[in-house]
């Protein structure tokens, strides 16, 4: 299976910005990308033992699922300078980066949008979406 896998929510405006951050900024093209609500993101989820309810995005290494901020880091310190810098963020008081996250996650829809369906992918990303099952 490939893999690291970021499930995403498609139908946020600012999770898509995410997605499209990380195809311009990756040191090397190796992050496969994959909406919340595909066949293969449920899987993973239920495989996982991961809440499917979850506000976050969620990274998949191939063995683990990290959720929230922990699943920021692991996509941040795969880019290029100066994106990677963030990974610096890491350090501070957990509860500070879970709360940051968590409140971001809260207000996405209202500050930044929602698309009404999720976006068909252009050229870039047409290889790196997987929706079919694992």
């Amino acid at each position: 299976m490939k893999s690291p896998i970021l499930l995403y929510d498609g139908y946020c405006v600012l999770c898509n910005f995410f997605v499209k951050l990380i195809l311009r900024f990756e040191k090397k093209p190796e992050i496969y990308f994959s909406p919340l609500d595909s066949k293969l993101a449920q899987t993973i989820i239920s495989q996982f033992r991961v809440d499917p309810n979850i506000d976050s995005i969620i990274y998949f290494d191939g063995n683990v699922c990290f959720t929230h901020h922990h699943a920021a880091f692991k996509v941040i310190s795969k880019l290029c300078f100066p994106i990677n810098l963030f990974a610096a963020l890491k350090w501070l008081p957990n509860s500070f980066n879970k709360s940051l996250y968590q409140f971001i996650a809260r207000k996405r829809y209202k500050v930044f949008g929602k698309y009404e369906s999720c976006p068909l992918p252009d050229d870039k990303l047409k290889g790196r979406i997987l929706n079919s099952e694992f």
